[in-house]
């Protein structure tokens, strides 16, 4: 994922030349992201939430002291942030080039507010890359649990993840059930995960938030991430579908991914409207 997101900015980048690529990675978690990104000749920076049982209380520590045994020359200190849930980030306006996230979205409470600090703090030109999974993805990837992020009412999903622990469904995933939990427990401790820490959003959803906030969002490369692990990184598929756009391509495989796992929103910050469209729609209506 860390690679697919690194070669849809090399990609994008490549079509907005500039000196300095200023990075900021939302959710930058243990900072791999952020290692490959300096490979890539950027400058990144990371943003975490101090508020949320999605990070561990250690993780900026930790995170500082891995990149600094990585790369020693760079001030990482200085370049990791923290804020809280629904404050605005710690950035001043038009501060980074490219904002970007990897499964951060389906934690994302509100999507408007997120794609309007993303907005904000992007330069004119700039644009974002964010992976997540939309709530029409079929195996809820934390839990492990099929549909189990769609059902709304707590006292059903709690029924749900209780007869699939019983039944020994409850054994894939990052949460999923441990060796000397009761199925009650992780009933009980789960499902509240998936109604407090994650909210899956729809296509619909997103696009409209990233239009609100002055952004045009496509879902290009979303196929991507399938060919890199489908053919691993060195093929020669994924040089050419990276380096020109492939619409047609992406909007027939997207509504197929997205039923499977992530998907790759792609937002720009600017438009193309020309203000004289107004005189011109102005002239046609008034006829």
């Amino acid at each position: 994922m860390h690679q697919h997101i690194v070669r849809v900015v090399d990609t994008e980048v490549t079509r907005r030349p500039s000196d300095t690529t200023k990075v900021l990675d939302v959710g930058c978690g243990d900072g791999r992201l952020m290692d490959l990104l300096c490979e890539s000749h950027t400058e990144p920076h990371g943003l975490e939430v101090d508020d949320s049982a999605v990070q561990v209380p250690t993780f900026y520590e930790s995170t500082a002291r891995y990149l600094s045994e990585l790369r020693p020359e760079v001030d990482w200190p200085s370049r990791l942030h923290l804020a809280s849930t629904g404050q605005p980030w710690p950035f001043e306006d038009e501060s980074f080039d490219v904002v970007v996230s990897n499964q951060v979205g389906e934690h994302v409470k509100d999507m408007r507010f997120f794609m309007s600090e993303c907005g904000r703090v992007l330069k004119p030109g700039g644009f974002g890359v964010h992976v997540f999974p939309l709530q029409t993805y079929t195996i809820e990837g934390h839990t492990g649990m099929p549909f189990g992020h769609r059902i709304l009412s707590g006292d059903l999903r709690r029924a749900y993840y209780n007869l699939a622990a019983r039944l020994g469904l409850s054994r894939i995933g990052p949460l999923r059930r441990l060796p000397d939990e009761s199925a009650s427990d992780f009933a009980r401790t789960r499902s509240d995960y998936i109604t407090h820490e994650t909210a899956n959003h729809t296509w619909p959803e997103v696009a409209h938030a990233a239009a609100a906030a002055g952004m045009t969002p496509s879902y290009r490369h979303t196929p991507g991430v399938y060919l890199l692990k489908a053919f691993g990184p060195d093929a020669a598929i994924n040089d050419w579908y990276y380096r020109s756009p492939h619409p047609l391509l992406d909007a027939a495989l997207f509504h197929i991914l997205c039923r499977v796992a992530s998907i790759t929103v792609v937002i720009e910050k600017g438009s193309e409207f020309d203000a004289d469209i107004n005189a011109v729609w102005t002239l046609q209506t008034s006829h």
